[in-house]
């Protein structure tokens, strides 16, 4: 079952735990059902690392981060009885 890159829905349902184990490994496992591709399962950091775009860093660099130092619960309330 598990020496190919490839899984089914019921690898999935009875063998969680160790496909976990694979992908935490750096596996990028192939989902099939009834043999067709439903998914590719690739590791989060591999996921990341393939293009995954840093939204807060490009946001940082445009000027659209509020850089203020007191956060909005520490900001007084005025007006409030």
């Amino acid at each position: 079952m598990l020496n190919m890159p490839t899984i089914t829905t019921r690898d999935l349902a009875h063998h969680a735990a160790r496909i976990s184990e694979l992908l935490d490994a750096g596996h990028t496992l192939d989902w099939r059902k009834r043999g067709r591709l439903v998914a590719r399962l690739v590791p989060a950091a591999k996921a990341r690392a393939a293009g995954a775009r840093d939204w807060i860093g490009r946001a940082r660099q445009a000027g659209a981060v509020n850089r203020a130092t007191t956060t909005v619960s520490e900001t007084p309330q005025e007006g409030r009885g």
